[in-house]
């Protein structure tokens, strides 16, 4: 697409105030870090420029990926603010910010990958999960649920001024 990397900004995300805006901005898994998801995800308008594109991923830890990350991956289920999963909080920053809304739709399979070392319990279960989502999720990937797909991926524009 002839883009280029211009900087890295490596600073409090809630602190610091861009000194220009972008005409793409991209959030992935980043927001569902907070306890205040509503007020990170409107400071993100300050790099959009007029006309400009954003797209923001996280992860749906929600409903039956909740269940299973109870059993084996609880750490990493807890570094997460389930309560930002749910396409009504970007519905909802869309309608504050004036934003249109290109796509919002949970995305993927089931994500059965976890972030610790497993006992032999858990890794029992794992390898099954991991063996039942390999065979479904072609089938669950064309058919997005807020039950089982791995993420949320929304894409808005900001509308020129």
């Amino acid at each position: 697409m002839g883009g280029k990397l211009q900087e890295i900004i490596q600073a409090d995300f809630l602190e610091y105030e861009p000194t220009q805006q972008y005409d793409l901005v991209l959030s992935n898994g980043f927001i569902e870090h907070f306890v205040n998801y509503d007020e990170v995800l409107d400071r993100h308008m300050k790099y959009l420029k007029p006309g400009g594109a954003i797209l923001i991923m996280i992860p749906n830890k929600r409903f039956l990926r909740k269940y299973y990350g109870l059993i084996v991956d609880r750490p990493n289920l807890r570094a997460h603010n389930l309560k930002s999963m749910r396409i009504k909080v970007f519905r909802d920053y869309a309608i504050r910010n004036s934003l249109v809304i290109e796509k919002l739709s949970y995305y993927g399979g089931f994500a059965y990958r976890v972030h610790q070392k497993l006992n032999l319990p858990q890794k029992v279960l794992y390898k099954v999960i991991r063996a039942l989502s390999i065979k479904f999720n072609p089938f669950l990937e064309s058919h997005p649920s807020p039950f089982y797909s791995g993420s949320i991926v929304a894409i808005f524009h900001k509308p020129n001024a």
